[in-house]
């Protein structure tokens, strides 16, 4: 015996409960971005001792600025490699692909540096850690990326910040750059950021096609 496919009830209370559910974890997703509030885990427990790397990134020279770090390894771990997993966001909302950054050991120490663009946000990043005769690499933290270091001129969605913002009071400028740049990047960057009205709006035209379905 068949039976019949019946359409969605877009009206039914589960139903209605379900979408209310979903708008508020995108509304929150959209929300939760805080500018200029730095992260870190906390690596207790870990090969990881001691960390070493700046509050914030300058980005406003002509070319970006650089971003130093130092990580103390516990020698009694015997790790052999120490790759910082980092991740750049700018300003237009747009963030780039993870690049590998192989530290070099010094002194028990392991150090390296990476290139930040100008109009730089923040960057993220975390650890892969390998063992000795051991292919096995640890990441820490095991998801996502446990720490985030904002720039000295950043756009978070909706509002700028950072010391050399402050200091300038028209966009993340370098002396080099003309002012046309800051409203581009004011614009793409509220683009970038789902809206609350775009969403209802899409939720809405979802709900209208299936009822016609």
């Amino acid at each position: 015996m068949k039976r019949s496919i019946q359409s969605i009830r877009w009206d039914h209370p589960n139903m209605r409960g379900w979408v209310l559910f979903v708008l508020i974890c995108i509304l929150s997703s959209v929300s939760a971005e805080q500018g200029g509030i730095n992260q870190q885990t906390d690596f207790s427990g870990t090969s990881i001792l001691a960390l070493d790397y700046p509050n914030e990134v300058n980005v406003t020279k002509i070319d970006g600025g650089e971003m130093e770090i130092q990580v103390q390894i516990d020698p009694a771990k015997n790790i052999s490699n120490v790759s910082w997993v980092t991740q750049i966001c700018i300003n237009s909302g747009v963030c780039y692909p993870p690049v590998y950054n192989l530290l070099v050991e010094y002194n028990e120490s392991w150090g390296g540096s990476i290139e930040v663009q100008n109009q730089a946000s923040y960057v993220n990043w975390r650890f892969d850690l390998t063992h000795e005769n051991d292919t096995q690499v640890v990441r820490i933290p095991e998801m996502g990326f446990g720490w985030k270091v904002w720039s000295t001129c950043w756009f978070d969605g909706e509002n700028w910040g950072g010391d050399d913002f402050k200091a300038m009071g028209d966009g993340c400028l370098s002396p080099n750059q003309d002012n046309s740049s800051t409203d581009v990047s004011s614009s793409n960057s509220a683009l970038s950021f789902p809206s609350p009205v775009l969403v209802l709006v899409a939720l809405s035209v979802a709900a209208l096609s299936y009822r016609r379905n």
